[in-house]
């Protein structure tokens, strides 16, 4: 009676299979998954709970991979073309800078807002890559602020004079557009950017539901 009265309790106690597969917390207790039956069972036990199949040492049962973020090809390759064309925009400011000394109050101010800018970008694209959630609406917000300024400059330039000022035109109209499908994705895709972590499964952890 004792007995029973034990397992019942550590049953109660312990977590679902379910949890303990795609608890994404790196912290939890490992446990110890039965090659028979698929039950994953405490660490201190050396005997399946369910089956009674003899179990594996804790040290010879392989950890969990650890957690991946599922994230869309489009975004991997926007963040991929943005990153690029900052890096160029950094040369170039550090070139300007060089090149321009001394340098006048006006060009201090310039060089340190762009850099804050190229910082708080950094961040935001960041966190885009690892879709977390906060990044989505700052994301939104950079890409409105780059619309509106490659959108002022490019009716400051007037119609194209000649074949390189057209191709040149041609190139910012598809960065603008480029920018508009980019502010629709975002704002439309809200769920992809609340996707729970997945954590690989133990092994034969799939043959415990």
């Amino acid at each position: 009676m004792r007995e029973l009265f034990r397992r019942s309790l550590v049953r109660s106690r312990s977590p679902t299979p379910a949890q303990s597969t795609l608890s994404p917390d790196p912290s939890a207790p490992r446990r110890i998954p039965c090659s028979a039956c698929g039950r994953l069972n405490a660490a201190w036990r050396t005997t399946c709970e369910q089956c009674g199949t003899r179990l594996p040492r804790l040290e010879d049962v392989p950890p969990p991979e650890a957690p991946h973020v599922e994230r869309p090809g489009c975004v991997t390759l926007w963040i991929l073309l943005l990153g690029m064309y900052l890096g160029i925009y950094a040369v170039v400011l550090a070139l300007n800078a060089a090149v321009n000394t001394p340098l006048s109050t006006r060009d201090v101010v310039v060089l340190a807002g762009g850099a804050a800018g190229l910082v708080v970008t950094a961040a935001i694209l960041r966190g885009v890559w690892r879709m977390k959630p906060w990044s989505r609406s700052p994301a939104i917000a950079l890409h409105t602020v780059l619309l509106l300024l490659f959108g002022y400059s490019e009716a400051r330039s007037g119609l194209p004079d000649s074949t390189e000022s057209f191709f040149e035109r041609t190139g910012g109209l598809i960065w603008l557009g480029a920018l508009v499908v980019v502010i629709v994705w975002l704002a439309t895709h809200r769920a992809e950017f609340h996707y729970r972590p997945h954590v690989a499964p133990y092994p034969d952890d799939e043959r415990s539901g």
